[in-house]
This record gives C-alpha cells, sequence and structure tokens, in this order.
C-alpha cells in the first residue's frame, strides 16, 4: 500500500535522480533479516526488516516501505483503508467490525469508522462534506442552516464572480465580492485567478500576460514567465538558459549564471565567479559559504549553490550518508527526501475506476495539501521513480481521475476538499497545480512534487516538475 505516512509527508517526501529502471541506485541493506538475496537495489527504508518492493529488487515483499508497520508479517488492521500485510487486499474480513453505522452510504455515521456525523442518514447528498446549495431550503454541508441566494448576482460560469452590474455576490462564507467578472463565460478568469501566458487577462487586471517577478517576460510557446540573468526567481524553471540557476542565497532570489556559462558583466555571473572574456570563470567552492550552514552545507560547484547532499557523487552510498534522517535518499539538485514507485501494479482492492497510479498521484497532491501546507513553507512533498512498467503520467489523466468521480469512492472527506483545490472545482475553488512535467517511463526518481507558497501575485500552488528545477 502507497499512502503515505503522515509524519513523512510533514517534513516532504521525495525521490533519487536515474535512469535506466534496471540499474536502480544501491544502497546500504547488509542487515536484513527476510532472506535478502544481496541485490544492491534493495532496500529496507523503515526498518521493519523486509525489502521494499521496486523494479530493481525482485525479492522485494514490502508493499509500503515508509511504514514499519506494513508489511507481509502484519496483522490487517480494520478501517485504516490500507493493506498492512501486503496481500493485496485491503481491510480484509473487517466488513463485522469496522464500527459505522451508516444507512446512505455516504462513509457518515455514528462510530469511530465513520468519516464523521451525518445530519440526514437517508441521504448520501447531505453530510459534512458536501457542497451547500443556496435558496433550496436544504441544509447540505449539516452547519445547520441553508446558504441565501444572491438578490442581484449574475454568474453565468459559476466562478463565484457576478457579471458587470451585480452588487452581491458571494464566496462561500457569505461574504459580499466587491469585485465583477470580466469574462462571465470562463471560470478560469475572474479577479481571483492566476495570470498565466495565454493572450488574456486571466485575472481582470486590465494587464495581459504581467509577470509576477521582476524581469521576467512571458514565453508564449512555454506557456511560463522566464528571465534572464538578475531577473527574479522561485524555482530554476523561471530562470531561461542552460548555465542559469536560480541563486537562493539572493533575497529575493534572482537567476545567476553558473560557472562555464555566458556573461555580460560579473554581476551576471553566481557570487565568488568572475566574468572573463564573456564566460563565468573560478571555483565557487574555494570560498563556498555552504560550510557549517545546515541543512544547506554542500557545495555544488556546477550549479554553484548550496544544497543538502551530493547529487553530483558516483556513489550512491555517499549521497544518501549526507541525509541526516533515515530512509532518505538524494534527489537530482541534491535535495533529500523520500521516494515512492510508478510501477502501474493493480488488484490491491481498490473501489476505483481509473488506472491506480491515477489514484496514487491524486493522494500524494492531496497529502502534500494537508500536511505540507499548513506550515507555509517551499517543501519537497515526494517523488517518483517511474520504471519502464509504468504509464506516463499526465496532468488531464490525474485531473479526469478525480473531475470525472473515478476515485472518488476511496477518498477521504479531507483528501476530496484537498483535490477541490488542487482541480480547481467548486463556485470558488481555483486550480492549485502548476504541472510543468509528465512524469515517463524509465526516469527512475526524476519527477518531484513540491508545495510553492504563495508571494507577490502569485498564489500558492503545487508544482511537478523535474527535481533538479527545485529551490529552497
Amino acid at each position: 500500500m502507497k499512502r503515505f505516512a503522515i509524519a513523512l509527508i510533514t517534513i516532504g517526501l521525495v525521490a533519487c535522480a536515474g535512469g535506466d529502471p534496471n540499474n536502480v541506485d544501491p544502497g546500504p541493506n547488509n542487515d536484513n533479516t527476510n532472506g535478502n538475496t544481496g541485490e544492491d537495489s534493495c532496500r529496507d527504508l523503515d526498518g521493519d526488516g523486509f525489502d521494499g518492493r521496486s523494479a530493481g529488487c525482485s525479492t522485494g515483499t514490502d508493499c509500503d516501505d515508509t511504514r514499519a508497520q506494513v508489511n507481509p508479517a502484519a496483522a490487517e488492521v480494520c478501517g485504516d483503508r490500507r493493506d498492512n500485510d501486503c496481500d493485496g487486499m485491503v481491510d480484509e474480513g473487517c466488513d463485522a467490525v469496522m464500527d459505522c453505522v451508516d444507512a446512505d452510504g455516504d462513509r457518515y455515521g455514528v462510530g469511530p469508522g465513520c468519516f464523521g456525523p451525518d445530519c440526514d442518514d437517508t441521504n448520501p447528498a447531505i453530510n459534512p462534506g458536501a457542497t451547500e446549495i443556496c435558496g433550496n431550503d436544504v441544509d447540505e454541508d449539516c452547519d445547520g442552516s441553508d446558504l441565501a441566494c444572491p438578490e442581484n448576482c449574475i454568474d453565468m460560469d459559476g466562478d463565484g464572480y457576478g457579471a458587470p452590474g451585480s452588487t452581491d455576490c458571494v464566496d462561500r462564507d457569505g461574504n459580499v465580492l466587491t469585485e465583477v467578472d470580466c469574462d462571465d463565460t470562463n471560470a478560469a478568469i475572474n479577479p481571483s485567478a492566476n495570470e498565466v501566458c495565454d493572450g488574456v487577462d486571466n485575472d481582470c487586471d486590465n494587464v495581459v500576460d504581467e509577470c509576477p517577478l521582476s524581469g521576467q517576460v512571458c514565453d508564449m510557446i512555454g506557456g511560463t514567465c522566464q528571465g534572464g540573468a538578475g531577473s527574479e526567481c522561485e524555482n530554476n524553471n523561471d530562470c531561461a538558459g542552460q548555465f542559469l540557476t536560480c541563486d537562493p542565497s539572493e533575497n529575493p532570489k534572482v537567476c545567476k549564471v553558473a560557472e562555464d556559462g555566458p556573461c555580460q558583466n560579473i554581476n551576471d555571473c553566481v557570487d565568488g565567479l568572475a566574468c572573463e572574456g564573456n564566460v563565468c570563470t573560478g571555483n565557487f567552492c574555494l570560498n563556498s559559504p555552504c560550510n557549517g550552514n545546515a541543512p544547506y552545507d554542500v557545495c555544488d560547484r556546477q550549479a554553484g549553490i548550496c544544497v543538502e547532499c551530493p547529487h553530483f557523487d558516483s556513489d550512491p552510498v555517499v549521497q544518501d550518508a549526507a541525509c541526516d534522517i533515515d530512509g532518505q535518499q538524494c534527489v537530482p539538485g541534491g535535495w533529500c527526501a523520500f521516494s515512492d514507485l510508478i510501477d502501474n501494479n493493480s488488484g490491491l482492492g481498490l473501489n476505483i475506476t481509473t488506472d491506480e497510479e491515477y489514484f496514487w498521484i491524486n493522494i500524494w497532491m492531496a497529502d502534500c495539501w494537508l500536511f505540507t501546507r499548513p506550515n507555509g513553507d517551499k517543501k519537497m512533498c515526494s517523488a517518483f521513480e517511474v520504471p519502464n512498467n509504468a504509464i506516463t503520467m499526465t496532468e488531464n489523466g490525474a485531473e479526469s481521475a478525480y473531475v470525472d468521480g473515478h476515485i472518488t469512492a476511496e477518498l477521504t472527506a479531507d483528501e476530496n476538499d484537498a483535490l477541490h483545490d488542487i482541480w480547481g472545482e467548486g463556485f470558488f475553488n481555483r486550480k492549485e497545480i502548476d504541472w510543468k512535467a509528465n512524469p515517463q517511463p524509465g526516469t527512475d526518481k526524476e519527477y518531484c512534487l513540491w508545495y510553492q507558497p504563495g508571494g507577490f501575485l502569485r498564489g500558492e500552488t503545487l508544482v511537478l516538475d523535474k527535481c533538479e528545477n527545485f529551490t529552497p
């Protein structure tokens, strides 16, 4: 079972770079007691005595190597919706002991096995997780009252903002929205939307394709804002150029040219390098500010930045040894975190009607939103090892799995609420996923999901991209 432990999610779940899934990075695993045959790629990340299943470990039997309580020797726990004993079934034999009296089947009712109490157990459309409908004299969300409908609000696209002339459109909490919609035929266009590079005024401020960070311009081909040396940035993706890196030592962060990259003057280069013959030269690590500045105390000479672990070292044992939390690995770019496998396996008994991996990627996103976002810090949440037998994971596929209801039966109320926000479902929900890259088969542990806090003119979001494009 691949649902993550909350304790791991709160510190960020990430993975290592790779290439050929048949040559997975080796790691220390010399004291296992489960019959390990000595394959270099076998690991017991959670220390429960069982190697995790992976494309490069044929003897691995642990179906969730992030949880010590989940392994082939564990007992099935009723009500947690996990395959605790790794037999391919979830909560088997638990029907008689699941303590939840739920007459309408919406998972709300009486008992600790329910999501919570239900104010009307005869109607599955009425429960604390339901969406309230105004003016129908029905309390769908069990908050004790019906939502009053506005009297002068024309909202044709259902995004919560009314057309010009509307005076009392309200948000989900009943607050009157003073701004009006500049395009009431498109729910993605309204005063609270994020501006994107598409030739349209998405946020209704009468400016088209403005970029949130100084020095950036819209790249209409790629559909993103990017800038050259000296422009502000949040991630390496914001910097347009092969040798540019988003330097986190600056405040605000700016794009700088790393060693051997082209420059016009010394200000273009990472601090510590010189611009000689229009090329940034020198050795950033000789006068590195990284030493002793944990957790970013490893110097990456090529990128010209301080990182957590030496991802550039050829020995994966050395890479991972720099990560001080047990079980973490060193991912591309030099960041320590945990990993998970997109293996295209099925048959876990889940009540879904789509590819199983689309369910899991939605769960990873929901958990990131629920457990990393409240801290408000930029943080890795997960990274994905994609072996050759996996499918290519696309944004449309992942969104459709949720929006079309293919995975709803397996979601908790909190997960459903989080995915409402992430995919922009509902009247007042904005799409909060910035899906920059589609995880491809055969590219082990290259794709990371992280939480990106909001900033000037930029809303908070989850970013799915190559791990190397993350900056702290």
